[in-house]
């Protein structure tokens, strides 16, 4: 796998989106409430336990998901060069 690397410090654009990106990721993962969290209301919303199952099968079945598509890119960046 070919690496990427910056041949010079990062333009003030890019810097500005890099920040904006983390910031908003940050303020979202702090703003969230886990999933763990919410099954209670949702079976006191009279939702099963299998479709509260459900439910959770499918969003760490997604997560899973898109760690292998973009696991080969973030190999691809370097991170730890």
């Amino acid at each position: 796998a070919r690496c990427v690397r910056a041949s010079s410090p990062m333009p003030s654009l890019r810097s500005r989106v890099y920040a904006t990106t983390w910031v908003s990721y940050a303020s979202l993962y702090l703003a969230r409430k886990p999933f763990s969290v919410v099954k209670a209301e949702l079976l006191s919303q009279g939702l099963s336990r299998t479709d509260v199952g459900n439910i959770d099968t499918a969003f760490l079945a997604a997560y899973a998901g898109a760690q292998l598509v973009v696991g080969p890119y973030g190999d691809r960046l370097c991170v730890r060069c």
